[in-house]
């Protein structure tokens, strides 16, 4: 996933469009929109839902959230909304929210709605 997020280069000029579009981007390699990245969810839930009981990967899921909120501050940062830390706040539990219901029978979802949910939530930054 790393190596996909560096993919996108961030928008450096102060160009709000573009930020969103960047944003976008990096949202659309956290979610599951493809077999890889479905592959990627399952695993990541699997291991968020082993620490609670097993101590030993605590350290790893606090860390791998520390991660998403820094990526989504500084993505959502360049779109010049307010409040970074919130909107990153918001987009992480959408993120997770979604990849849950993607991968599970929950309330499944499918790729459309995924992107049209975070087009719809970027637009309001």
């Amino acid at each position: 996933m790393g190596q996909r997020l560096t993919r996108h280069p961030a928008p450096g000029d102060g160009d709000r469009r573009a930020a969103r579009r960047y944003l976008l981007a990096v949202l659309a390699e956290l979610v599951p929109l493809d077999e890889e990245r479905h592959r990627e969810a399952i695993v990541l839930l699997e291991v968020i839902a082993a620490s609670r009981l097993e101590a030993a990967f605590e350290p790893v899921v606090r860390q791998m959230a520390a991660d998403l909120r820094q990526v989504l501050t500084d993505a959502t940062a360049a779109t010049g909304t307010a409040d970074p830390a919130r909107a990153a706040a918001h987009l992480a539990a959408l993120v997770s929210g979604l990849s849950l219901d993607a991968v599970t029978p929950h309330s499944p979802v499918d790729r459309a709605t995924i992107l049209t949910v975070l087009e719809h939530q970027v637009a309001t930054l």
